[in-house]
């Protein structure tokens, strides 16, 4: 390591002794508080992943499906979540599965709803031509209570933990997740009178309609039509590895290498789904 890297890494303690805290909280929860805390927020957005930007473009990009893919990815308690599940019987993981996503699902449907209200009145307020989005809060609410963008990467993350650990239990709470954000889908696609700045907005941050992710939990939970799937595979460290992949001082192989010593974590993801994909694999 050379001299700039070796300042830089000592220069980070406070952010190594922010991880150190994560893995501590994460190590005491359990299973259940692991699938309701999932609703927070902030470790998505902390460390996360650079965001790409992006022209104003529906359907969505593939690049910009996978940054969200990503942004689950990066989640330390995503990556506890999948390794202690798939510890358990399969039933008893996906009926935890399935009782967090009847729970979590309608929250996030009151919440979209005001979202769309919103979309309208910024919308109307600037007579067709917005210079600006509806904001999308990417922080934990002080009193633990689900936030939008939490919600939304709560269930999206469970659709695909379902998926890799093929929890065909849950089919029925995975096909709730695919029915409304297939009708979001088409909200975002076809409402001619919003701005697509907005709709693009929507669609990317708001929306549960992810085609990767939603194919990998229909193909999951369905094995009679897992088997055409073309998948990404990741290969993840364990949640308390002192440096994940997405960490700040490992990306672009940064001085500090990510940390594989306690332990991988492989993950599938479908390749390439377009909106056909999910219609198909919907269609069970």
């Amino acid at each position: 390591m050379d001299k700039d890297a070796a300042n830089l890494v000592e220069a980070s303690l406070p952010m190594r002794m922010r991880i150190q805290r994560d893995i501590e909280c994460l190590r005491k929860e359990s299973v259940e508080q692991s699938l309701a805390m999932l609703s927070e927020v902030g470790m998505f957005y902390w460390p996360g992943v650079p965001s790409n930007g992006g022209m104003v473009r529906i359907p969505l990009s593939g690049d910009e499906e996978r940054q969200t893919v990503q942004r689950v990815l990066s989640n330390r308690r995503v990556l506890k979540l999948i390794d202690e599940l798939s510890q358990m019987p399969s039933e008893k993981a996906a009926a935890l599965v399935a009782r967090q996503i009847d729970s979590s699902l309608p929250a996030y449907k009151i919440l979209y709803a005001k979202y769309r209200q919103s979309m309208m009145t910024v919308q109307e307020a600037s007579r067709g031509a917005p210079e600006a989005g509806v904001s999308i809060q990417v922080s934990n609410n002080e009193d633990h209570s689900p936030t939008l963008a939490g919600l939304r990467l709560q269930l999206l993350s469970l659709v695909l933990i379902a998926g890799n650990l093929e929890l065909t239990s849950s089919a029925k709470q995975i096909d709730g997740v695919v029915e409304q954000a297939l009708g979001e889908r088409d909200e975002l696609y076809d409402e001619k009178g919003i701005n697509p700045a907005l709709r693009f907005g929507a669609l990317k941050d708001v929306s549960l309609y992810n085609r990767c992710i939603l194919c990998t939990g229909l193909a999951g939970t369905d094995r009679e039509k897992s088997a055409d799937a073309q998948w990404d595979e990741y290969r993840l460290t364990k949640f308390d590895a002192a440096a994940t992949k997405y960490d700040m001082l490992t990306r672009g192989g940064g001085p500090i290498p990510t940390d594989f010593s306690k332990g991988e974590v492989h993950v599938r993801v479908v390749k390439g789904a377009d909106d056909k994909d999910v219609r198909r694999r919907e269609s069970r």
